[in-house]
């Protein structure tokens, strides 16, 4: 909602960041991000499917609330997940490289 000047508690972009976010899961993650976006929402991360069997993007509300929103796509077994795991660390050390 709109912030309340009367309580104590402030809006994120009043205070210059967030100490909190929500992460929800959706049966459609790419048209919830959409909607969100056309609500006002700025896109903070894509939505991409991920190694661990999620596809998530990330939003930021009008009101500077960050949203994790995800659909899960698959089970992935522990072994794949740690293969998987790895292969993206890998992934991350040769992009900063």
């Amino acid at each position: 909602s709109d912030p309340f000047p009367q309580f104590a508690t402030k809006p994120p972009k009043e205070l210059g960041g967030t100490s909190a976010s929500l992460m929800v899961y959706v049966e459609d993650v790419d048209a919830v991000v959409e909607q969100a976006i056309g609500a006002g929402a700025t896109l903070e991360r894509e939505v991409e499917d991920q190694f661990w069997g999620d596809r998530f993007g990330v939003v930021q509300d009008p009101f500077g609330h960050t949203w994790t929103i995800a659909t899960h796509i698959e089970d992935v077994s522990p072994e794949e997940m740690q293969k998987r795991s790895e292969e993206w660390a890998a992934q991350m050390a040769g992009a900063q490289a």
